[in-house]
């Protein structure tokens, strides 16, 4: 799973909790670490933070990514409700998830994950 978030606390906490459920991980803290990362690892999946301290947002990464991977579950986590009404979330099958992550449905996604992995396959 791609993590993507400028906050270095975050990533490592995400990443610790994925870990935990056994995923593996692979962490970007910048747009273009992301899409680099997309490119050589190959995720299934990603989460990505929608506020990055830099001209690209988390819906342009989702974006580039969906480029890359037509199949890649992503979600979007974010604690701007406003974001729920950019039609972007639905053009590239972006999932949102508001700060604070629920659990129940990081977990929930991670099982969806593995469903459509399945299916692509």
């Amino acid at each position: 799973m791609l993590c993507v978030d400028d906050d270095r606390e975050v990533l490592s906490a995400l990443d610790a909790a994925l870990r935990s459920r056994g995923c593996q991980t692979l962490l970007a803290g910048c747009a273009s670490d992301a899409i680099a990362l997309a490119r050589e690892g190959h995720p299934t999946s990603a989460l990505i933070d929608y506020q990055l301290d830099e001209a690209q947002d988390g819906l342009d990464v989702a974006g580039a990514l969906r480029a890359l991977d037509e199949y890649m579950m992503l979600a979007l986590i974010t604690a701007d409700q406003t974001i729920a009404d950019d039609p972007r979330l639905a053009s590239l099958r972006v999932t949102m998830m508001s700060k604070p992550i629920d659990p129940v449905r990081l977990w929930a996604f991670l099982g969806e994950r593995a469903v459509v992995s399945v299916a692509a396959q």
